[in-house]
C-alpha cells in the first residue's frame, strides 16, 4: 500500500504509514471504547447494552463518578501528547484515574 517496504504481514499490521491514519486509529478507538464501556458498567454510568453500539459522550457522570472521553489535559507547560482516551473522577475520594490505551504491534515486542 505504501511502497516503502515489502508488504509483509508484520509491516501491514504495525508499520504501514498508509494504514496508520485510518485502520490503526480505528482499532485503537474500538479497544478504548470497549474499556470505557466496561468502566461505565463498573461505576454505574450510562451506557448501551452492547459495547459496539456505545457512542461515548464527552462527559458522563452520576453522584459518585464522572468520566471524560477523549479528554485534553490542561498543563502549565507544553506537552505534545496531553490528549487522553478517558479520565475517571471519583468525586467522594477526590481521586482521578487517567486511562490511555496503547495497541502495540507484535513485531516490536
Amino acid at each position: 500500500m505504501c511502497d516503502n517496504k515489502n508488504e509483509t504481514v508484520s509491516h501491514t499490521e504495525s508499520e504501514c504509514g498508509m494504514l496508520a491514519q485510518r485502520e490503526y486509529k480505528r482499532r485503537h478507538d474500538n479497544v478504548a471504547r470497549y474499556v470505557y464501556w466496561r468502566f461505565c458498567e463498573k461505576y454505574k454510568l450510562h451506557r448501551t447494552y452492547k459495547w459496539y453500539d456505545h457512542k461515548p459522550e464527552g462527559v458522563v457522570e452520576n453522584i459518585e463518578y464522572k468520566m471524560l472521553w477523549d479528554a485534553m489535559i490542561q498543563c502549565n507547560k507544553k506537552i505534545k501528547t496531553r490528549k487522553l482516551d478517558f479520565v475517571l473522577v471519583d468525586k467522594k475520594k477526590k481521586e482521578v484515574k487517567i486511562i490511555d490505551v496503547a495497541i502495540p504491534g507484535d513485531v516490536r515486542v
